[in-house]
């Protein structure tokens, strides 16, 4: 039964990657999650820094999608020019299956390409929930198991937020390991009258790239990576 849900997601999503499918403007509410390494620095300070942290990035969040493009922004404004940039912004070209991410290492940008794959999913059809007034049920990612996502099959989306998508409807809560995105509001549009752009800035790199620098430059730094926050140790 499991096989047959996942070959049949695999099928709606090809066919919906070609099909016209309504223009969708979506509202998150991010909040970072607090991971257990985070809760088990014994210095207190370096402990209730971080988690501070942490705290300053639960933002609103936008999600685009029109006439094949995605865009995905935090702490972004809505209006009909959407001007995809700044830091963990991602663009998508659903027709070319090319994707790019905002990235900034210290401060520095950097614009992170690569090829943009649908996640697979596993669908739990028995294991339901009401976000936002709509019924809601469970997905869990094929790729990491830590991701779930709880989604409205009454509301045909194939995207989501944070560059997640894949699934026969729009995605009202996503938990990943870093943070959860909750839908506040959203509505659909059945022509495209949004001008979807690619403002993004900064150096044009890969992914394999983006990770080696990051990683040199951090450890230039004595610096550590603690639940996606970079923390810099002082006096060494």
């Amino acid at each position: 039964m499991k096989y047959f849900l996942i070959v049949l997601v695999s099928f709606m999503m090809t066919q919906c990657s070609f099909a016209k499918s309504p223009e969708v403007t979506a509202v998150y509410n991010r909040e970072m999650a607090i991971p257990e390494a985070v809760k088990k620095i014994t210095d207190p300070y370096m402990r209730q820094l971080t988690i501070e942290k942490l705290k300053e990035r639960n933002i609103k969040c936008l999600m685009f999608l029109s006439d094949n493009k995605y865009a995905f922004i935090p702490d972004g404004v809505a209006d009909e020019n959407v001007n995809v940039n700044g830091d963990g912004s991602i663009y998508v070209n659903l027709k070319d299956n090319q994707m790019a991410v905002q990235r900034s290492i210290l401060e520095k940008s950097f614009v992170v390409e690569q090829p943009f794959k649908m996640e697979q999913w596993d669908i739990m059809p028995a294991e339901t929930k009401t976000i936002n007034g709509k019924m809601c049920k469970k997905a869990v990612s094929r790729n990491d198991s830590m991701v779930v996502a709880w989604f409205c099959d009454e509301i045909p989306c194939v995207m989501g937020p944070n560059g997640y998508g894949g699934l026969p409807g729009l995605i009202m809560q996503l938990e990943t390991s870093l943070a959860t995105y909750t839908l506040t509001s959203f509505k659909a549009n059945p022509t495209s009258t949004l001008n979807i752009v690619n403002n993004q800035k900064g150096n044009k790199i890969s992914q394999t790239e983006y990770q080696r620098v990051r990683a040199e430059k951090l450890r230039a730094l004595g610096a550590s990576s603690t639940g996606g926050v970079q923390v810099i140790k002082m006096g060494q």
